[in-house]
């Protein structure tokens, strides 16, 4: 058992050193600096639940997904953002494939 905790604790270990995680970190701090990109982040959160609100209530809000869309599509063209999402992909398709190895190394010692 304690094979398995030491492992665990070496893959967490490996994992917050890999370049998958601190090419993600460094992009999500840029773009948490970006003052640009966070205003429309929040304005896209207050539309979302203006739509809800609307939705719940029956109401239309074509209007407020119109305009939902083009801050998305505003939104990708800021590259810090572009930059994020493509390491935070990067970092969950190895944390992805992680679990599926650390799956398979459990199983084996479950036969």
């Amino acid at each position: 058992m304690n094979d398995i905790i030491n492992d665990v604790n070496d893959l967490k270990e490996n994992i917050l050193k890999s370049s998958e995680y601190l090419n993600f970190k460094k992009s999500e701090k840029n773009l948490d600096n970006n003052k640009e990109v966070n205003k429309i982040i929040t304005d896209i959160k207050k539309l979302q639940q203006k739509i809800i609100k609307k939705e719940d209530k029956n109401l239309d809000a074509e209007i407020e997904k119109i305009e939902l869309e083009s801050l998305y599509k505003e939104l990708e063209t800021y590259n810090d953002y572009i930059e994020y999402k493509k390491n935070a992909r990067i970092f969950n398709d190895l944390i992805t494939n992680i679990q599926k190895n650390f799956e398979e190394y459990f199983n084996s010692f479950l036969i």
